[in-house]
């Protein structure tokens, strides 16, 4: 039989699927990758049987690294390892077999259908599991190396191969979907991401105060943008004083960013939060009065419909994922690092506030991208490819 002939000729009455990301939440940032997680525990409540591996690689230097962890909760199981590597070249081969281990006994427990592998480092461990399991898999890409022209030749090598062994290829968005349709010839269909039901579920806050403030969140990184950010809001606090920015996250570019604050006397308007749970940026969600991002490169921007999900307007740059965002009525799209056009969406959203109805905001995201809609979806496509037989 050959590699991806697999034939499954009967639907089973529980489907088992094992998620594959390409990168995963740590103690030092324990919200990296929750999509991932609001997917898995979106599929479990589908009825699936769903497994998360993941294979943390650690330099040998480290003289302590915690045990691979297997937990349960939130309706589906995480099988997190960990494993040691001595030289640099070597880390991804260590990768590779530690997943291939987590696979391969989660398999032998009750036979894995489908592994959906997230984004091309994923995708190739699925391929892996194709060869040496006999595991059919799909994969949606989320990576925003393409748009910033970072990928590197392994990069490609792993691209060209994940693509061309997936069922079926999926990416977050149009912008990313073009970037993609160059690495191969099988059709590319857009998957949005779903947004945790959690944020759906916290009252909307219509509190008007004399004060209008406004939430950005994210890992502190150039392309997040947040120096944008902040020399767009000198330029707000000049027209409008009643105006703050609260911003959630740390990373590397936080003491660039305090920096620039003091440079622009910005210190009485800009409120650093510093790294957010998953509770404190709902909170901060519900408490601001619109939620806005300058990244320069975002393939879907899951923040975003986590503020709408709360009643937020939003502004966001126009990158590869505003055209599947964006509407007119929830919020404004600005040119990535226009520092001018982001100063005008923020005086204009600060002064005309009750333009937005929140209710019809939050309406709007449910219908398109709530956990609900976006898992009945997935669980069609897992469905019908089990019937047809995967190929």
């Amino acid at each position: 039989m050959p590699v991806g002939g697999l034939r499954i000729f009967c639907v089973v009455s529980k489907m088992k699927i094992c998620l594959l990301p390409s990168w995963y939440k740590t103690q030092q940032e324990p919200t990296l990758g929750s999509f991932f997680r609001e997917q898995a525990k979106a599929l479990a409540k589908q009825g699936l049987d769903v497994s998360m591996v993941y294979c943390h690689v650690l330099s040998g230097s480290v003289n302590k690294y915690p045990h691979s962890q297997q937990d349960s909760a939130e309706g589906f199981s995480e099988r997190i390892g960990y494993a040691r590597y001595y030289f640099p070249f070597t880390a991804w081969v260590v990768q590779a077999i530690c997943t291939l281990k987590m696979i391969g006994s989660i398999h032998r427990e009750g036979k894995i259908n489908i592994i959906h592998a997230h984004s091309f480092v994923g995708g190739f461990l699925a391929f892996l599991a194709l060869r040496w399991f006999r595991i059919p898999y799909v994969l949606t890409e989320h990576s925003t190396k393409f748009s910033r022209g970072e990928l590197t030749k392994k990069d490609r090598w792993m691209i060209r191969l994940s693509y061309k062994h997936a069922s079926k290829i999926f990416a977050v968005s149009e912008g990313l979907r073009s970037d993609m349709i160059p690495f191969t010839s099988k059709p590319i269909e857009v998957l949005v991401n779903m947004v945790d039901d959690e944020f759906f579920n916290m009252p909307i806050n219509d509190a008007k105060s004399p004060t209008f403030t406004f939430f950005s969140v994210g890992y502190l990184t150039y392309k997040k943008g947040m120096d944008v950010l902040i020399r767009a809001l000198a330029d707000v606090v000049n027209v409008n004083p009643y105006v703050i920015l609260r911003i959630g996250g740390d990373g590397e570019e936080k003491d660039h960013l305090l920096d620039l604050v003091n440079q622009l006397n910005l210190h009485l308007y800009v409120q650093f939060l510093g790294a957010l749970d998953r509770n404190d940026v709902v909170d901060q969600m519900s408490r601001c009065d619109a939620f806005v991002l300058a990244s320069r490169h975002e393939t879907f921007g899951i923040v975003y419909l986590e503020a709408m999900a709360c009643g937020k307007p939003i502004i966001m740059t126009d990158t590869d994922a505003h055209q599947m965002i964006a509407d007119p009525s929830v919020g404004v799209v600005v040119t990535k690092e226009d520092v001018g056009a982001l100063t005008e969406a923020m005086i204009q959203m600060a002064d005309q506030r009750l333009k937005y109805d929140s209710g019809h905001i939050r309406t709007y995201c449910r219908s398109k991208f709530s956990s609900q809609v976006v898992s009945a979806h997935l669980f069609e496509i897992y469905q019908n490819l089990l019937k047809e037989g995967i190929s």
